[in-house]
């Protein structure tokens, strides 16, 4: 889980997401879609992840502007009623979102690349 899920290309930037999930990791998918020239969308799931375990996932974008977004199954977000998930989103070292976890089913965060 904690690996590239695409190749760094020409201008790319690593993008980052550090996640803290609940005791339902299964539970938890997310997106990252970015228009351009063609239309990129990304995924990673929880599920190869422990109850309450962190994961760390990268994707290569192009500089611009994405949509993240984060859902949640059983419609109750990745805090507080199983566990203290949240989120946080970066290039480099530059922090782009975050989110301390509380929604139902899903959240979206816009993100300048």
């Amino acid at each position: 889980c904690s690996r590239s899920r695409n190749k760094s290309q020409n201008n790319s930037i690593a993008v980052r997401l550090e996640i803290y999930l609940d005791d339902h990791p299964e539970e938890t998918i997310w997106r990252i879609r970015q228009e351009g020239e063609k239309i990129k969308t990304f995924g990673g799931e929880g599920s190869c992840a422990s109850p309450n375990g962190f994961l760390e996932w990268i994707v290569y974008l192009d500089p611009g502007d994405a949509m993240f977004f984060i859902y949640d199954r059983k419609d109750n977000g990745i805090c507080c009623q199983h566990g203290s998930g949240n989120y946080s989103i970066y290039a480099g070292n530059t922090l782009l979102a975050s989110s301390d976890g509380l929604f139902e089913g899903s959240q979206s965060k816009a993100l300048t690349i």
